[in-house]
């Protein structure tokens, strides 16, 4: 996540405790970002080190508190990725469920799109550690719940909350792109695209949002063999300049003679096929 989202998560658990409060939660924060740097950079024996100093310090300091929920949110996500370096994903996944868990128990008392963001967050992460075991079907599965419920948002947002949004919506797709291209099977991209809309207000005012609506749907006709929707002059143009999708296209196209065409007679082709639209 952007560091945008972090600060404004920061500014939340700020307002929602006392100064003092506030100061443990900050203390806490240093305790487990040094779990968090070692487990990142993967010197586990450090980071369980660290954790134990942290925990200590927790259990003496926090836990019982009324701010036990908030030192949670920061605290639990940490000791999920550290087991999740140490290869223990059921603890990993427990970790997490306690996160979300913890994140609801806080929306009671003062509702937060940062916290709505932060159990998408908590999803993702879920579903990476699926991806990790090669437990490809519950990723695929969790990918498209978490993006299902992502991009069904329908809140006005401030400028950084869009930013934080328009963030969280970049880095799940390019990760299902990413990773269904590691394990070279389109079906799960698929899966995780199926049943997607764009709820949210700013799929239609943002540039960047746009792009990857116009991707989405136009990869999901693909699969779905919709090609005279794909045959809509503005679809050919993203065709044509996106090179995943372009192959995808063609390889939809089972029933004609263009799978067979070399790749710069197929361009010529699209070219001709969109002219003709324009045209029209």
């Amino acid at each position: 996540m952007s560091e945008n989202y972090f600060n404004l998560l920061k500014d939340y658990l700020k307002k929602s405790s006392t100064s003092e409060a506030y100061k443990t939660i900050l203390d806490m924060d240093v305790l487990y970002s040094k779990v968090f740097l070692s487990s990142k950079e993967k010197n586990l024996d450090n980071a369980v080190s660290a954790l134990n100093k942290a925990e200590d310090v927790f259990n003496f300091s926090v836990k019982g508190t009324s701010i036990e929920d908030h030192v949670n949110i920061i605290r639990l996500p940490i000791i999920a990725y550290l087991y999740f370096k140490l290869d223990k994903y059921k603890e990993a996944h427990v970790y997490l469920e306690n996160s979300i868990e913890a994140s609801l128990v806080l929306e009671q008392k003062n509702e937060s799109f940062l916290l709505e963001m932060y159990r998408i967050q908590q999803y993702h992460n879920n579903a990476r550690i699926f991806f990790r075991k090669k437990d490809y079907d519950h990723w695929t599965y969790e990918m498209n719940a978490t993006l299902i419920e992502l991009l069904n948002n329908k809140r006005s947002l401030n400028d950084q909350e869009a930013q934080v949004f328009i963030g969280m919506v970049d880095q799940l797709i390019n990760e299902a792109i990413k990773f269904s291209g590691i394990v070279k099977e389109e079906k799960y991209l698929e899966k995780i695209l199926s049943n997607l809309h764009f709820e949210n207000k700013l799929f239609e005012t943002n540039d960047s949002l746009q792009k990857i609506k116009e991707w989405c749907t136009i990869k999901s006709h693909v699969f779905n063999s919709q090609l005279e929707v794909l045959n809509e002059p503005n679809n050919i143009e993203n065709i044509i300049s996106d090179s995943k999708i372009h192959n995808a296209y063609k390889k939809s196209l089972i029933i004609s003679i263009a799978p067979y065409l070399k790749d710069d007679v197929f361009l010529k082709y699209l070219n001709v096929l969109r002219n003709k639209r324009l045209a029209c």
